[in-house]
Parts: C-alpha cells; structure tokens; sequence
C-alpha cells in the first residue's frame, strides 16, 4: 500500500471558533492498476452556523490498492478509509496546533 498526497488547498476562516468538530465530506474515483483517488473536503472547528468554521483542508490522496485484500467495493472504500484517517488527524492536528498558538500568541 503506497499513499501519496497529490494536492492539497488550506482555507482560513475564522480563528475565534472554539469547536473542535471535525466535517469530512468524502468522494473518490478508480484509477487503473488498483489505484484509488480520493477527494476530501475536511471542515476544522466546525460549527451549526453555515459557512463558520475554523479551518478547511481540500486535499487529493492516490492510495495504491494492489497489496490490499478487499471483498467488494465497500470494503475497498472502507480499507481505503483506514489508511487515510492517520495521516490526515496527524496534518489536521499539526495545522491546528500552529493556527491556536499563533492566535495566542497575538492576544
């Protein structure tokens, strides 16, 4: 299984927003040789207020499928899933961080 991170997009929105939600809206496409493209669109500091939130992250992920054993597609999506979800609270935790400390540091 090989991850790579082929764009990525960062957003600033509000600072102020104290909510530590996180929305993730997800879509993907095959590529050949069991290769996976997956969009996701994450939300930081989210919040019920449409549009307010601390933080957004639009990134691209290939996720090279071959040495992964799935049964059916949602397994595949699934197994998929599991790969991305450290890499991605590891980059939305880093990011975090750096935007709280910054905002503190000008109070």
């Amino acid at each position: 299984m090989k991850l790579k991170l082929d764009d990525l997009e960062f957003e600033l929105n509000d600072v102020s927003v104290q909510s530590e939600d996180v929305s993730v809206d997800f879509e993907y496409e095959e590529l050949l040789n069991q290769n996976l493209k997956v969009f996701l669109d994450c939300y930081v500091g989210n919040t019920d207020v449409e549009n307010v939130y601390r933080f957004r992250l639009k990134l691209i992920y290939i996720i090279n499928m071959s040495e992964v054993v799935y049964q059916n597609e949602n397994d595949m999506l699934e197994k998929a899933l599991n790969i991305l979800i450290g890499p991605l609270g590891d980059l939305i935790g880093v990011l975090d961080h750096m935007i709280k400390e910054k905002e503190e540091s000008q109070e």
